[in-house]
């Protein structure tokens, strides 16, 4: 099932994958434009780019070092996170 946000036009999507190569980050794309961040990334995902993931963020940090010693498997917590082994990896080797 294809949601569509009620309300906006297609005008919208139109320079989001140019700003986000550009090195936007999909939450300031999403608060430019007034969208939940999940939003602009199925977006992104849907015109075929594939989402950066800010191993600085000290909120998912945070997120991935509690998973990490609960799960204890930088795969495991890839997976429990929906993010990359390798943005774990950066986390949990202190990168």
């Amino acid at each position: 099932m294809v949601r569509e946000v009620v309300g906006a036009g297609e005008g919208w999507k139109d320079p989001v994958p140019m700003l986000y190569r550009a090195g936007h980050s999909a939450a300031d794309i999403a608060q430019m434009f007034g969208f939940h961040r999940q939003t602009v990334a199925r977006h992104l995902k849907r015109a075929g780019l594939s989402l950066r993931t800010n191993t600085s963020d000290p909120v998912f940090r945070l997120r991935v070092q509690q998973t990490y010693q609960t799960i204890g498997t930088i795969k495991g917590t890839a997976r429990q996170l929906g993010v990359s082994p390798g943005a774990v990896r950066v986390v949990v080797q202190g990168g």
